[in-house]
């Protein structure tokens, strides 16, 4: 009785995780066609102030979930369910969404498709997951400017009319508490060079509030990788993250760029600037946790490092800008010194 039991247990097993995976499939064709209602559903402009609250962040969740999708259904190259998915829901996109604005049911898939494809096939084929990642990201910035260009393009043009309408509204609030003119004076020239920076930098700020969707869902993908024992293990700790050596040409190009360029050009390199500072910053923060295991810090100790790391801007601006800068150019100057040798512990 019990080798009875002992044969027909493999195939249960087998066939569950098959029901699994197809239900999986079904989840993220789904997932796919939810996606285009929500984001491209013209009934949302006419809808109420709630239902919009509520879907908006549906929509966001979902975009992870589908990173994660796709990037599976590329891997296991289930090339015919992928693309009959997106297919139709690129058409359910276009069927819903008024003519003028179709566009932006290529670019909001290309998003999703480039980034996605992409780091299921390089998995699939044996590339590292900081290359995988990079590659991805990259993709994926070009279809988010293609998506939001002519959006900021008419956000740049009336944002000087925004600003100062900002501006007096915050003087005349201002005013109201009784506050004196010349504090006024100081707290609106204040305001209003924070708004020009948060203006000017709307791009760069898209750019990474995407590339942070894309990453919770390459991470849930890595995750499934390394579970299911599908690839040579793909997570890779916190403290081995870093920039790759090829990047410092790139930043090189966008700072010359930014000293002799025109007006538009030096927007994109600020904007660019701030993107690929802002992942210099978190592989500089990883060197300096590296940094801190080695120096055997406690838990106690490195957690009251990082809570003087977080609330000195909030004290000392200035010297919350000179540490973020430190940091960013930490992360950069290790990307080609490699004081954790990780290109030899890659080869290893």
């Amino acid at each position: 009785m019990n080798r009875f039991v002992d044969k027909i247990k493999p195939n249960i097993d087998s066939e569950t995780a098959s029901n699994s995976e197809r239900n999986s499939t079904f989840l993220i064709v789904l997932a796919m066609l939810a996606y285009s209602v929500l984001a491209f559903g013209n009934w949302l402009e006419q809808s109420v102030l709630l239902l919009t609250i509520v879907t908006a962040p549906i929509t966001y969740f979902l975009m992870m979930y589908l990173y994660y999708g796709i990037a599976k259904l590329a891997f296991r190259q289930q090339y015919l369910i992928l693309g009959s998915g997106v297919l139709a829901a690129i058409i359910l996109g276009c069927v819903i969404i008024e003519s003028s604005q179709m566009i932006y049911a290529f670019t909001g898939w290309g998003m999703l498709l480039s980034a996605g494809v992409i780091s299921g096939l390089m998995t699939q084929r044996g590339y590292r997951p900081r290359m995988v990642y990079v590659v991805s990201v990259i993709a994926l910035t070009i279809f988010v400017i293609l998506n939001y260009f002519s959006i900021w393009q008419d956000l740049s043009k009336s944002s000087t009319e925004s600003i100062q309408k900002l501006v007096a509204q915050a003087e005349n609030q201002l005013a109201i508490v009784g506050e004196s003119q010349e504090r006024i004076r100081l707290a609106t020239e204040m305001f209003q060079k924070l708004l020009v920076i948060i203006f000017r930098l709307i791009p760069a700020e898209i750019i990474l509030t995407i590339a942070v969707q894309f990453s919770v869902g390459y991470l849930i993908f890595v995750r499934w990788i390394d579970r299911n024992r599908l690839a040579t293990p793909q997570w890779e700790p916190y403290i081995y993250w870093q920039m790759p050596f090829w990047f410092i040409p790139v930043v090189m190009v966008f700072i010359v760029a930014r000293l002799i360029g025109g007006e538009f050009i030096e927007l994109a390199a600020d904007n660019a600037l701030v993107v690929m500072a802002t992942f210099y910053t978190l592989t500089g923060l990883a060197l300096l946790e590296y940094m801190l295991r080695k120096l055997r810090f406690s838990t106690l100790m490195k957690t009251l490092f990082y809570i003087m790391l977080f609330f000195l801007p909030l004290v000392n601006p200035m010297s919350g800008i000179i540490m973020g800068v430190g940091i960013s150019l930490l992360g950069f100057i290790d990307s080609f010194t490699d004081w954790r040798k990780i290109r030899l512990r890659e080869l290893t």
